[in-house]
């Protein structure tokens, strides 16, 4: 899961002085004590005290370090520092006994590396964000790495998943949103397997549709190319006892000569919408039953599909109705976000890239995604939104954890799910490169700095987006680089395009 590492989320340094000023000295320099020469000596001695596949979460740790000389400040301060955290730490680690007097809040979880994998995968599943314990390790939320058979390895964590699923419609949305269909299928066909016995006919119904629709190219189409290669249900002579159609099997392993009994186009336009729809609904079986699910019940289920469709109940084929619905039942994941927000602002990856504001409008309308001062539709907004991290970073397809800025940026709400697999056209790459050499024309001060420059030099910044009643601010991690800022020919103090509800004010200081 990448290169072990040692996280603080917060430290929070008070100190006590007989006057203002010897506090605010003191402070001035147990701060870059506490970060230069502290944390690297503590880092070291974990590196040495813990094995690099076990993980340990403790929720909050006080020291507290007694009275210092102001005379010998720095010494003082940082050997009581370390030997408080090592003697805590020691005693966290040893069995439990009647001398350890830890304060309960320091309590300590011990997680192996799948624990802390599942931990990870329900998280971002619910708020579409990674935890801050989580790291740099971009690959744990890969495919390859997820293993339906390792997340579901006990009762306890199925139990968990299927009542994210019940409380939350964006988590559900999100999993078909951001993971492939072959990697939904399989995580389905596990939960199934661990309930009873299945038949290798339902896993071939289940596994079938992932396998004929990515020979046609489109399981990952969604959005610029769900239209690419994509099949329609033409009306056929069905078996008995679907409506009119061929059995589901049937529907799966051979979109392209499959159909509704009913007068003109399906509802059912692409077959992602199809797989989509019959995945959503064993979940949502799943998770409202205990009882296994056989083969029959999958028939049964899919040919509620059919008839949903069929009798203009698109919801359960539609993405866009069942996103509409899931949006209604989200109050868990609004309340988890909102205490975050409220608390102690969202950390971003691509802050800086708030300094092209002024081209942003612009950019936008080049590919017609503006109407009216606003998103011409959802999906427009989802095209603005990668368009927006293809700036920062020049890539493509990023999980939604590195897109909350951009989703912050085009007013999308911060817990709603945003499609993965969204292909930018040529002409909208091409544009993109534009534009960074326009910025970097009218910054005179950057010279001859490329796109890649401008992206790693200024705009895949780390920041805070600070969200409460009274104002939305974002600050901005400071470079010593960053003295060029003062050359820049526009403002970026105050921004507020055209379909923002409020104005965005900026702390990014040089």
């Amino acid at each position: 899961m990448g290169k072990e590492r040692h996280i603080i989320h917060r430290v929070n340094l008070n100190i006590e002085a007989p006057d203002v000023k010897t506090a605010k000295n003191m402070q001035d320099v147990a701060a870059p004590l506490f970060y230069n020469d502290i944390l690297p000596k503590l880092e070291s001695w974990l590196d040495e005290l813990l094995p690099k596949e076990q993980t340990i979460r403790i929720e909050r740790l006080d020291l507290e370090l007694g009275r210092l000389d102001p005379s010998g400040f720095n010494e003082q301060f940082e050997a009581l520092a370390v030997g408080s955290f090592r003697k805590q730490i020691e005693q966290l680690l040893a069995p439990s006994t009647a001398e350890n007097t830890l304060d309960a809040e320091a309590s300590m979880q011990s997680l192996p590396a799948e624990q802390r994998l599942f931990d990870l995968f329900l998280y971002f599943l619910e708020t579409g964000r990674k935890p801050w314990w989580s790291g740099d390790a971009e690959e744990s939320l890969d495919e390859e790495v997820l293993s339906p058979s390792s997340l579901f390895s006990s009762a306890e964590r199925i139990e968990r998943f299927l009542g994210l699923m019940r409380s939350e419609g964006n988590s559900i949305e999100r999993l078909l949103k951001q993971f492939s269909g072959l990697f939904v299928s399989k995580l389905v066909i596990a939960l199934l397997q661990a309930r009873s016995r299945l038949e290798q006919e339902a896993i071939d119904l289940i596994l079938g549709n992932h396998e004929r629709l990515d020979a046609g190219g489109i399981v990952r189409g969604r959005q610029g190319s769900a239209s690419r290669g994509g099949s329609r249900f033409t009306q056929v002579e069905g078996k008995e006892g679907l409506p009119g159609s061929l059995s589901p099997e049937d529907h799966l392993r051979n979109p392209e000569g499959s159909g509704l009994a009913s007068e003109g186009e399906s509802p059912f336009r692409e077959a992602g919408m199809m797989r989509e729809a019959f995945l959503r609904k064993i979940i949502l079986k799943l998770a409202a039953s205990h009882e296994p699910l056989d083969l029959k019940g999958l028939e049964a289920l899919y040919a509620a599909i059919l008839s949903e469709g069929r009798n203009g109940n698109g919801e359960a084929g539609d993405p866009v109705q069942a996103a509409k619905s899931a949006r209604k039942d989200n109050s868990r994941t609004e309340q988890v976000v909102a205490r975050e927000e409220e608390a102690e602002g969202i950390y971003l990856d691509h802050s800086g890239l708030v300094i092209l504001h002024p081209f942003i409008e612009y950019f936008f309308r080049e590919f017609d995604l503006l109407e009216d001062g606003g998103f011409r539709d959802q999906r427009s907004r989802t095209m603005a939104i990668h368009l927006l991290y293809f700036l920062a970073t020049g890539k493509e397809q990023p999980a939604e954890h590195l897109l909350t800025f951009g989703k912050f940026i085009c007013g999308a709400e911060l817990a709603e799910p945003v499609d993965r697999f969204v292909e930018l056209s040529r002409a909208m790459k091409d544009e993109g490169e534009i534009l960074l050499k326009a910025a970097i024309g009218h910054w005179r001060a950057l010279k001859n700095t490329s796109p890649d420059g401008l992206r790693e030099g200024f705009l895949q910044r780390p920041g805070k987006l600070l969200l409460n009643g009274f104002e939305n601010r974002l600050v901005v991690e400071c470079k010593t680089h960053d003295v060029l800022l003062s050359y820049l020919p526009w403002g970026y103090g105050m921004v507020r395009l055209p379909w923002m509800a409020r104005t965005l004010f900026v702390d990014w200081l040089a």
